[in-house]
């Protein structure tokens, strides 16, 4: 008796996944649907909507979803009065600014814009986004109409007051986060590969000089040409004279 009292009862220890993993077959179908009391079901089939049929045909249905989606473009292709506002404050940038360019923005981290805009800043350009709607509604049916094709993606404007193309260019050639697509320079529309061209040109104030001394260099010539006759007429002239009076002292003298 006292072997068997010092016995004890091992209890099998069975791990969590062994009881989960082996309890019963997982239920794939689901429970058939409850279905109500008498009453409840009588009540639910007395207040169960009854909508009239749609007398419209197929055709009839198609052509006015047609007409409502035309209409909710229209919609929304038409600015309200704050996209208006946008609209005429772009404009007047663009009338004020020597050098508008439009850039296509890359998605990109709100730090990494702010880096490019403060280095453009830095540089004296000033950048602005605005919507595809409120940039089309500033330039439709003005002198800028031609920046229309521009304004179909993510766009950045930048504006200086001075047309400096060389600087802008320097700043943006190696950002891989803005692309240059065209632009306003001196009231005149130019490409990405114009702006490149713009940006190879000489100073102003040197081609200036040059233009300058061509002209000085011309105009001498046009006076020398046009008093040359005059100098030899005249030239012809003093020689004659001598030669009278040679004539007349030899005369005199024999």
């Amino acid at each position: 008796m006292a072997t068997l009292s010092n016995l004890r009862f091992v209890r099998q220890y069975v791990t969590p996944w062994a009881i989960v993993r082996h309890t019963g077959k997982p239920r794939i179908t689901g429970r058939p649907t409850h279905q109500p009391f008498i009453k409840k079901g009588k009540f639910l089939k007395v207040v169960e909507p009854l909508y009239e049929a749609d007398p419209r045909t197929d055709a009839e249905r198609c052509s006015q979803r047609l007409e409502m989606r035309q209409k909710r473009e229209e919609r929304q292709k038409t600015p309200n009065a704050y996209e208006a506002f946008l609209a005429t404050e772009i404009f007047r940038l663009l009338d004020e600014s020597s050098l508008a360019a439009v850039f296509h923005k890359i998605p990109t981290t709100n730090r990494d814009y702010y880096s490019i805009r403060l280095r453009l800043h830095k540089a004296g350009f000033s950048t602005y986004s605005f919507t595809n709607k409120v940039l089309r509604a500033a330039v439709q049916d003005t002198k800028y109409h031609n920046l229309l094709p521009l304004f179909e993606s993510n766009n950045v404007l930048v504006f200086c007051k001075e047309s400096n193309v060389k600087a802008l260019v320097e700043k943006t050639r190696r950002l891989s986060q803005l692309h240059l697509l065209g632009g306003v320079v001196d009231n005149q529309l130019l490409s990405a590969a114009g702006f490149e061209r713009y940006a190879h040109l000489p100073p102003l104030e040197g081609v200036l000089g040059q233009l300058c001394s061509i002209l000085n260099t011309a105009t001498g010539k046009i006076t020398r040409l046009a008093s040359s006759h005059q100098m030899a007429l005249s030239q012809h002239l003093e020689n004659y004279v001598k030669q009278n009076q040679e004539g007349k002292t030899v005369e005199t003298e024999s």
